[in-house]
């Protein structure tokens, strides 16, 4: 992440590269600029909406006078149609001129990441008020997680594209007007980068020279010869308001730069400050922020000049815990005493009696009844399973799984591309926090070196190895690796009895066939081959693999 933002600074900075832009293809690009603008409000709507539900849903969980029935119901918003960027993407025959950076792929991509976030919204949407409140609250935090979990790789995804389309539309000669403003919102940019990131240095750095660009293109008072060089369809006055909404957003951001140096920067200001950025930034609820009004700004001249994407909105969980006191103060139905027992035990809180759900397979919310689990996940982290947009899919049901683990079940994490690495071992719920850092950091990258990750796979599940429980590795992956011998010899030798191997085989379409590898090698493991396409697949299947009766 930090080298591409430094790629993207570069280039905001001045140093293009150059690339052979054809007029058409500077015409797709913002084409393309435009659509995937689209998508980023429609990830904002929402994020803003689920932001909303969360707070409804923590306020409603921690009033003792609310049951299930009266639970908040969160509603998705539609702001774009998948199928029409996928159209667009289809359609579009112009040649990219720097195959490199493919803003086509690129933005085919963001669109298949925003296809799983509707989703989990919808899945949200749909979420039956039955059950108990504690389960209705856990089944609403645990798509929340999820959508959380999947909300760094969208932004990855949105300065991917805008550095794509950047070194595709080449370097511009801009009227001087025009270079001014380009600069304003390119360090605007730059400065919300950098509260992302969380780094003083860099907020510091950056809004320096935020407010020289605010103050060179405030000189700017007369547009006639902007309007005559670049030909614009509107009148001076005109251009000047959208110069000054350009000038008067930039100013707003720089007021919340300032802001963020005076904090403490801690996350609970961090996040409020930069949700307040990017607004300034956007286009939302009709206001057009930096970006949005110059971008609205130069739509208006007869060539085209390079627009701007806009930001995604920061998303996190927040979750909250019932206090001891008002569990106490929540109303229990007890059991009847036994007649033979004459004093009861003394406690202050009354327990809370739990009872023990029948074992249901196919209950993806609860491991109730199901054997301890002493989980391996080898995770293919090659950068085929992140240009497959498969490695999110894997992340997100891994999340779920540990939102819904008992104090028993334990899981090992280890990630295999150009080497094999344990990320975390044996950790169980009190290592929530733990794992989802590990799984929020987790990048692609290099090749597949399957055999060393399967030898560290067997020394952690045998060093974990519980006598009594689920004791299973599973190999996540694209299947983009030979299954050899050697390999084939090694689960071969360790396999033992109470160890089994499964394959987790993510696929593109639904018409791939089986691959016999991949299969013979779960076979060989004692274990099952399971072909994945999307996220309710990978989630369904992982937790069938762990609930073991």
């Amino acid at each position: 992440m930090r080298i591409l933002l430094a790629i993207v600074l570069t280039f905001l900075l001045g140093f293009h590269l150059q690339a052979q832009t054809t007029v058409a293809e500077k015409q797709a690009i913002n084409q393309f600029s435009q659509k995937a603008n689209q998508i980023i409000l429609h990830i904002n709507t929402n994020i803003s909406a689920l932001k909303l539900y969360q707070n409804q849903l923590n306020a409603w969980y921690l009033d003792n006078k609310q049951n299930v029935s009266s639970a908040p119901i969160f509603t998705y918003k539609q702001v774009y149609l998948e199928k029409e960027v996928s159209d667009m993407v289809m359609n579009n025959k112009v040649p990219i001129s720097n195959p490199v950076f493919n803003y086509k792929s690129t933005l085919t991509k963001l669109n298949q990441q925003v296809t799983l976030f509707n989703s989990f919204c919808k899945e949200l949407q749909k979420l039956q008020r039955v059950g108990t409140k504690d389960e209705f609250y856990k089944k609403g935090m645990s798509l929340l997680y999820q959508i959380d979990n999947m909300a760094p790789e969208m932004v990855d995804y949105c300065y991917d594209f805008s550095l794509s389309c950047a070194v595709n539309f080449g370097k511009e000669v801009l009227p001087v007007e025009l270079e001014r403003l380009k600069t304003l919102v390119g360090q605007s940019k730059n400065v919300i980068m950098a509260i992302r990131q969380n780094s003083a240095i860099q907020v510091k750095s950056y809004l320096k020279q935020l407010d020289d660009a605010i103050g060179a293109a405030q000189n700017d008072t007369k547009l006639n010869d902007l309007r005559r060089v670049g030909k614009f369809s509107v009148d001076e006055a005109s251009l000047i308001a959208m110069h000054q909404k350009v000038v008067s957003a930039a100013n707003l951001i720089a007021f919340w730069a300032e802001q963020y140096l005076q904090s403490n920067q801690t996350e609970e200001e961090v996040l409020p400050i930069l949700e307040s950025a990017i607004l300034s930034f956007n286009a939302l609820d009709g206001n057009l922020g930096c970006a949005s009004a110059y971008n609205d700004m130069v739509s208006n001249a007869t060539q085209s000049y390079l627009m701007f994407t806009e930001e995604p909105m920061f998303f996190e969980i927040d979750e909250r815990e019932r206090s001891l006191e008002s569990i106490a103060q929540t109303p229990i139905k007890t059991q009847t005493v036994p007649t033979n027992i004459t004093e009861a035990p003394v406690s202050k809180v009354p327990a809370v009696v739990v009872p023990e759900k029948a074992f249901d397979k196919n209950d993806v919310n609860s491991l109730d009844g199901a054997l301890p689990n002493n989980l391996i996940i080898m995770m293919d982290v090659s950068a085929s399973m992140k240009s497959s947009g498969k490695l999110p899919l894997l992340k997100s049901s891994i999340l779920h799984l540990v939102n819904i683990m008992r104090p028993e079940d334990k899981i090992s994490l280890i990630a295999y591309s150009g080497k094999a690495e344990l990320l975390i071992s044996n950790a169980g719920i009190e290592s929530k926090n733990e794992i989802l850092q590990v799984l929020d950091t987790l990048h692609s990258s290099g090749g597949t070196d399957i055999l060393n990750g399967m030898n560290l796979g067997f020394e952690v599940v045998q060093q974990h190895f519980m006598s009594k429980g689920n004791n299973r590795i599973i190999v996540a992956t694209d299947g983009q690796f030979g299954v050899r011998p050697d390999l084939l010899s090694l689960v071969e030798t360790e396999i033992k009895n109470g160890i089994v191997l499964s394959v987790f085989h993510f696929i593109e379409t639904k018409n791939d066939p089986p691959n016999n590898a991949m299969s013979t090698l779960a076979k060989t493991g004692r274990g099952n081959y399971k072909m994945i396409l999307n996220s309710k697949e990978a989630l369904e299947k992982l937790i069938q693999e762990v609930k073991v009766e």
